[in-house]
This record gives structure tokens, C-alpha cells and sequence, in this order.
């Protein structure tokens, strides 16, 4: 799966870096904004930002959410949207104005990418990324309470308590969070097994993961599965089972706020799948 082909871009870039890997940022009030973590062999690796890669301090309009690099911004609130390097891949991520929970999304397909500096290890991943926060925040999805770092791939060798392919959830208080790129550490296909983090949710999902009226269910096995949504406090508010190549939605309108969990059960094979919900206001 590996790649040279340009799949974003900077924006106002006059040069386009190698790789460019958006995270995009949406918080609780349906607020966004986009963050460009890029690597180019020809960056500076500090002072002075490569302004034709677009890397340029913006004035940050502080009566609205934002997200920055670096957790400083000067005194005109001048802050880092677009972080061009070529050897320290890793780089501290603050928020303002933000409204919990913070959802992060991601192109998982960018970390195949031969742009990258890291050896191919096809048909694995070349990098991973880590998403590090501190205390007190806490992570709703991809499972409560996980601790930090999130292991971000949609390749695994052994299971990982806290790994996400494309998207986290994060809810409580903010503090700075750092995004670490590395490569890839499973092993190579000829000394194990790599197995696709995506192989069940391919079939089945669920989504979006924050809900108010609906939530949508779309099943593209030939199976049909059984589900079960369990709220916060351990009972069942709906049990269904949903036909073979089949798509439902369930109107959550009288539910109340919190966070959910569905569990799906694969009828033919009992494979489970789980999906966690946060009902809004």
C-alpha cells in the first residue's frame, strides 16, 4: 500500500513539503479547525520556519477554538498551524477555547506513504503515531479511560490496550498534547503475523461516534449480527439484530446524555465488535 502520491495539501504553501499529514480538530460545540504536521528532507530543523513550505506564525482569533503547535504564542497571539521538519517528529499541540470533547481525526492511509524516512515494511505500515496527554484529560474512544500515549495504526501484531485507526475522542481537562511520528514497530511479515486492526469494523460499524438524534448502522457482511447499547450505569436500553448487507439507524432522541457502549456479535462466527457513544444535549 505504499505511496508517493501528494494527498494534501499546505495551504498558501508556495513548496509543497513530501509528506503533509492534516489532524483534524472538532470540539464539542461542532467547532473546527485543522492542524498540518509535514515532513520534508529539506526542512530547517528549527529557526527560521520554512515560510515557502507555508510554516508562518497566524494571528490566532482568540473569541474562537483553535489548535496550534509549540503551546506559545507571542504577545499578538500569534501562534504555529503548520509544522514543516525534516528530523524531530514530534511536536507539542494545544487547544483554545475548546468545549469538551475533542474529537481528533486522521488520514490512516498517509502513514504507508514512501515519502516518509522509514524503511518498507509492506504489507505493514512504514510509521505509527503516538498521541500523548496529560492528566486530567482522559480518552473516550477509541475505549474509556485509556492512558496515555494512543498508539495510532490500523496494523497491530499483538493486541494494544489503546490503539485507534483514524479518529480519538478525548474529554475532561486540557493541558498540552504532543504528537510523536516513529516507525513503524511491529515486525516484518517474514518473523510474524501483522493483523489488520480494521478487520472486523470493514463489515460492521457504527457511526458517528457523537450522536444527538441518530446513530447509523451500516452491515456489509453476508452475516447479520446481533447488537446491544449499554449505558454508563451497566443496563441495556435497546437490543436488534440487523440482516446481511443491510444499513439501519436508531433515533437516540429520548436518550440521555452520557457516554454508551454498543457491542455487536457476528452471528455466524461470534466476533465481537464494540463501538463507544456519546449522546449529546
Amino acid at each position: 500500500m505504499n505511496s508517493s502520491a501528494q494527498t494534501y495539501t499546505v495551504p498558501g504553501a508556495q513548496t509543497q513539503p513530501a509528506w503533509v499529514f492534516p489532524m483534524w480538530f472538532e470540539d464539542g460545540s461542532g467547532a473546527k479547525d485543522t492542524l498540518y504536521f509535514c515532513y520534508d528532507p529539506a526542512a530547517n530543523t528549527g529557526p527560521p520556519l520554512d515560510t515557502l513550505m507555508g510554516e508562518i506564525r497566524q494571528i490566532m482569533d482568540t473569541s474562537k477554538f483553535n489548535v496550534y503547535f509549540d503551546c506559545s504564542f507571542s504577545i499578538d497571539f500569534s501562534v504555529l498551524k503548520i509544522k514543516v521538519d525534516s528530523a524531530d517528529l514530534a511536536k507539542d499541540i494545544c487547544v483554545w477555547k475548546a468545549y469538551i470533547p475533542i474529537k481528533i481525526k486522521w488520514d490512516k492511509n498517509l502513514f504507508y506513504s514512501d515519502s516518509l524516512p522509514y524503511p518498507d515494511q509492506s504489507p505493514a505500515p512504514r510509521a505509527e503515531g503516538h498521541f500523548f496527554f496529560d492528566l486530567p484529560t482522559i480518552s473516550l474512544d477509541p475505549e474509556p479511560n485509556c492512558l496515555s500515549p494512543i498508539l495510532m495504526t490500523d496494523s497491530i501484531i499483538t493486541p494494544f490496550d489503546c490503539y485507534a485507526t483514524d479518529s480519538v475522542i478525548l474529554g475532561g481537562g486540557f493541558s498540552i498534547m504532543n504528537f510523536t511520528l516513529a516507525s513503524w514497530q511491529g515486525k516484518p511479515l517474514n518473523t510474524g503475523t501483522i493483523v489488520s486492526a480494521l478487520k472486523e469494523r470493514d463489515r460492521f460499524n457504527v457511526y458517528p461516534n457523537l450522536i444527538t438524534t441518530v446513530a447509523n448502522i451500516d452491515n456489509q457482511d453476508v452475516n447479520s449480527y446481533s447488537f446491544t447499547v449499554i449505558n454508563s450505569s451497566g443496563n441495556s436500553v435497546l437490543k436488534e439484530i440487523i440482516a446481511p448487507l443491510s444499513k439501519n439507524s436508531i433515533y437516540v432522541q429520548n436518550w440521555k446524555p452520557g457516554l454508551y457502549s454498543l457491542q455487536a456479535i457476528n452471528q455466524a462466527n461470534g466476533k465481537h465488535v464494540y463501538f463507544k457513544l456519546i449522546k449529546s444535549n
